[in-house]
């Protein structure tokens, strides 16, 4: 009888049961087995190694070219995602997100390429620091107002927390959580506040002057979010 009742043992089983190093799991998403598929008693160790590690930045990534107006370009890794570049001189390779953008508009559009950069005047080249800015301020003001549009007249709940900058100057970030007319939850960022101090009565003032320069209501929250401090629960229960 022992031969009907013989225990049968796979390949596959036995080898989830083998620990592996966790030095050598792989960083990509894409190449993770899932941590159900290691010995149970390494999954801890496992979870921990990945959350060490942080996110995964990948690394000599060879990107395809794609034509781009006249000619083949292709993502580059050394362009970085500031909107100024340190060196923003006509030889530089980094000249920052808005001129390399600006000089790639004006490459695939001869009509745009007679009135920008070189082409337009030395004195309304629209180029320098301050106009960057201005620029950067008009995009954030319609981005702003598709929000509000968004949202309309409905009740929404108010995210907010308070930290200080690396000048230590104290500073409150405000976001809004509503559900729009298609039925889909939002959340959307719609302020720095920079505040004196973090006492519950500035944190408040501070909130006020948003509402009314965008024409929010109080009366339209439903719920209020913070990290639970104390300052922060009261500063709309005033």
């Amino acid at each position: 009888m022992e031969r009907f009742f013989k225990r049968k043992t796979s390949e596959s089983s036995s080898k989830t049961l083998e620990y592996v190093d966790v030095h050598t799991l792989p960083s990509d998403p894409a190449d993770r087995k899932p941590i159900l598929s290691y010995n149970p008693n390494q999954r801890d160790e496992i979870r921990r190694e990945y959350l060490l590690r942080g996110p995964c930045q990948p690394r000599d990534i060879v990107f395809p070219y794609t034509q781009i107006g006249v000619e083949m370009r292709r993502f580059s890794e050394i362009i970085e995602s500031r909107f100024r570049g340190h060196d923003e001189s006509d030889d530089s390779l980094n000249k920052g997100l808005f001129l390399e953008i600006l000089e790639l508009v004006g490459e695939i559009s001869e009509e745009v390429a007679k009135v920008i950069l070189g082409n337009a005047p030395g004195n309304a080249q629209m180029t320098s620091p301050k106009i960057q800015q201005d620029i950067k301020h008009c995009f954030a003001q319609e981005v702003l107002k598709q929000v509000f549009e968004d949202l309309g007249d409905d009740f929404f709940s108010l995210l907010i927390d308070e930290s200080s900058d690396i000048s230590k100057k104290e500073q409150m970030s405000v976001v809004i959580r509503y559900v729009n007319k298609y039925g889909v939850v939002k959340e959307r960022f719609i302020g720095l506040v920079h505040v004196l101090e973090t006492s519950a009565l500035t944190l408040k003032l501070g909130i006020d002057e948003l509402f009314c320069r965008y024409g929010l209501s109080l009366a339209k929250i439903r719920g209020q979010g913070n990290d639970g401090a104390s300052n922060m629960s009261v500063s709309l229960m005033d």
